[in-house]
């Protein structure tokens, strides 16, 4: 089986220094798990589109062995080069963190490409396993509760926070790794299609009245007969209207 883990460039939410995401490392702890459950010729690829980030980079140091990166600029969208890689790759499985932890990320990519490549996606995995020629995917819904899938291949899976935990950086099998570089696609970033109107004054939705408001008063505990006489006297200003 050939599994690609796609990996996006991280910063720490509190200092925003590069960071690998966390999710993204448990990926590859599921992968390598999956692979236990394979042929010895399974192989696993970190997959990144853009620049040589160094929380990208890190990822070499938990577990992961082998890196492609396929350079482009900041403001290229990385569809078109990640889909042309995996079209070139052919993979029987990618796996992605549910969201990142970026600047631009959205959590959006695996979905698109996806739609771009027309394969089947689960989202929110926490354990995979063989079955067969398919894969049987345990995923995490609201409020603790499990369900189990079968999802044919090749798939996209994204991971859940809720993943076994990721394996302990190693500095060693950082400097070990083997990163392949390659030009990626220049594509502009989608941008969103709206409509952008000159601004005019809005109707009023409330039509004026002519007619003379009253003040009232406050009464505090009054007795039943100061009471009624105090709504009698309000009616009495509206009769003849």
């Amino acid at each position: 089986m050939n599994i690609i883990v796609l990996l996006s460039a991280g910063r720490d939410p509190q200092s925003g220094t590069p960071r690998p995401v966390p999710v993204e490392l448990q990926a590859i702890a599921l992968a390598l798990a999956l692979a236990t459950h394979l042929a010895p010729t399974t192989t696993i690829t970190g997959l990144h589109a853009g620049e040589p980030d160094p929380s990208v980079l890190d990822a070499l140091g938990h577990g992961l062995t082998t890196l492609t990166l396929l350079r482009t600029n900041p403001a290229d969208d990385p569809l078109a080069t990640l889909a042309a890689e995996i079209d070139r790759a052919r993979p029987d499985l990618i796996l992605a963190g549910r969201r990142g932890r970026g600047g631009t990320d959205s959590g959006l990519l695996p979905y698109r490409l996806a739609r771009a490549r027309a394969m089947p996606i689960a989202a929110d995995a926490i354990a995979i396993e063989p079955d067969g020629n398919d894969l049987a995917i345990l995923q995490s819904l609201p409020r603790g509760a499990r369900r189990r899938l079968t999802l044919a291949r090749p798939a996209i899976v994204t991971i859940h926070e809720a993943a076994p935990p990721a394996r302990t950086f190693a500095f060693r099998a950082r400097r070990s790794g083997t990163i392949h570089e390659k030009p990626g696609i220049p594509a502009p970033s989608p941008t969103d299609n709206h409509e952008i109107r000159p601004y005019r004054q809005r109707p009023r939705l409330i039509a004026e009245t002519t007619q003379p408001t009253t003040a009232g008063h406050l009464m505090l505990a009054p007795t039943p007969e100061t009471a009624a006489a105090a709504v009698l006297a309000y009616v009495e200003q509206f009769r003849g209207r």
